[in-house]
């Protein structure tokens, strides 16, 4: 774990890095200058995609003994860094960071991945759910796993993975469905992990989406029942999408979470329920956004009092992010 530790300064120092310079640059020029901005800009966003790519194709290179640059299928790179800020409480220092980088390595083989990130339930979320208070995040350690996936002409894919999570070794089997039936759509994932000291950890993840006239109605949820926790974690939301015509959204969100991140005085779980506006747009191109969201949630631990937050986030894009 020590060299865990050590990736995770060298991964948090590259992001510190990367903000500094777009600080630096947009600190330089005129306001008034604007033009001279955009392309600068976009010079560094550049220089951070060829860094990113220069890494998966050294990563992929190992491979072979002849690397051929040329190949169409050749290494990618992509992934985001997303800088919040949480005030609630009182508490006006919250900050977090989440980051995750996926690199694409066909020549080890066309479905295989290297995947670093801080989020060890990144894949029990869908885009558009809420974590204002960071119900599943983590900071502590750093998660890298390898995965393997093949997909079906019916839509259905199946992930294997191995790797470090939650600072355990554990492995991973995961299918998905999908089922189109015209205004509604069916996501369903059901996965089994297996942990080296918690360890089984059976779940499923599900959406309904139905589309209305200009936007989208959905009801997801998520469970997962770790073998040395007493009960399933779970997540239960109902959503309003609202699409905007600048590559933003506004949604509506109303959730219930069972979490074991804060456990009582029994070893139990935590009920908690979330009420939240979510407003994402772009700062600049489709690589830069930020977000604000006001929220109220209710806590088990609190005897359910009303608790009123807010979330500022600034989320960068790399390489072709539309994959993730």
């Amino acid at each position: 774990m020590h060299q865990l530790q050590k990736l995770k300064i060298a991964v948090i120092a590259a992001c510190l890095l990367f903000t500094i310079t777009m600080s630096a640059i947009s600190q330089a020029q005129p306001k008034t200058d604007e033009k001279e901005l955009q392309p600068r800009i976009d010079i560094a966003q550049e220089n951070l995609n060829n860094v990113m790519q220069d890494t998966a194709l050294w990563l992929d290179a190992l491979a072979t003994a002849e690397h051929k640059k040329e190949d169409p299928n050749n290494a990618s790179a992509f992934g985001y860094l997303q800088l919040s800020w949480r005030p609630h409480r009182g508490d006006l220092d919250e900050l977090a960071a989440k980051f995750k980088v996926h690199f694409h390595l066909p020549q080890w083989s066309d479905r295989f991945a290297l995947i670093l990130d801080n989020d060890p339930e990144d894949e029990l979320q869908l885009d558009y759910e809420s974590d204002p208070e960071g119900y599943y995040q983590t900071n502590d350690d750093i998660n890298i796993a390898i995965q393997y996936f093949k997909a079906f002409p019916s839509g259905r894919r199946i992930k294997y993975r191995l790797g470090i999570s939650r600072g355990e070794l554990y492995s991973r089997a995961e299918t998905s469905f999908q089922w189109q039936h015209k205004r509604l759509s069916v996501n369903l994932a059901p996965r089994v992990d297996y942990f080296s000291e918690s360890g089984w950890g059976p779940g499923i993840k599900g959406a309904f989406t139905y589309s209305l006239k200009s936007s989208l109605l959905s009801l997801s949820a998520s469970l997962q029942k770790v073998e040395t926790e007493g009960k399933a974690r779970a997540k239960v939301g109902i959503y309003h999408i609202k699409n905007l015509k600048s590559n933003g959204f506004i949604i509506n969100g109303l959730e219930y979470n069972r979490d074991n991140k804060e456990l009582d005085l029994y070893n139990n779980h935590n009920d908690s329920f979330l009420a939240s506006l979510r407003y994402r747009n772009k700062i600049y191109k489709d690589w830069l956004h930020f977000e604000v969201e006001p929220y109220i949630s209710f806590k088990q631990q609190r005897d359910y009092k009303a608790e009123y937050g807010l979330n500022f986030s600034f989320i960068s894009y790399y390489g072709n992010h539309k994959k993730r």
